[in-house]
């Protein structure tokens, strides 16, 4: 927590977060990779987004970190999401929920991935 003051003089306690996962991978000898993943929905997206939000915790549980979700601005069923993790995770991950990512709504037979290294 950090001490943060208010122009009235109060004080105001905010949560720092811990430096993300990809920051320490040099220091750990992690090999952290950036997923940028694009696909399809099959439903709404304020639908699908709000199932990405409560599968959250099995993106924590694989050690994955989430850097972006959002929709295109071109086409509603568009959607980009940007994932961190070491090698191998995104694979494992994507065996493991396929039924349950399938569900909220991404149109498996459309993801693009492109997989960066820093």
């Amino acid at each position: 927590f950090r001490r943060c003051a208010r122009a009235d003089g109060a004080a105001l306690m905010h949560q720092t977060k811990p430096p993300p996962l990809w920051s320490l991978g040099s220091l750990a000898g992690l090999v952290m990779l950036t997923h940028v993943i694009t696909f399809e929905l099959d439903v709404p997206y304020a639908q699908w987004q709000k199932a990405f939000a409560d599968h959250a915790a099995k993106r924590d549980e694989h050690g994955l970190l989430t850097l972006f979700a959002g929709q295109s601005v071109e086409a509603e069923n568009q959607v980009c999401v940007i994932l961190q993790a070491e090698a191998d995770v995104m694979e494992r991950f994507m065996q493991a929920e396929a039924e349950t990512i399938q569900a909220a709504g991404h149109r498996m037979e459309t993801t693009q991935v492109k997989v960066y290294s820093a």
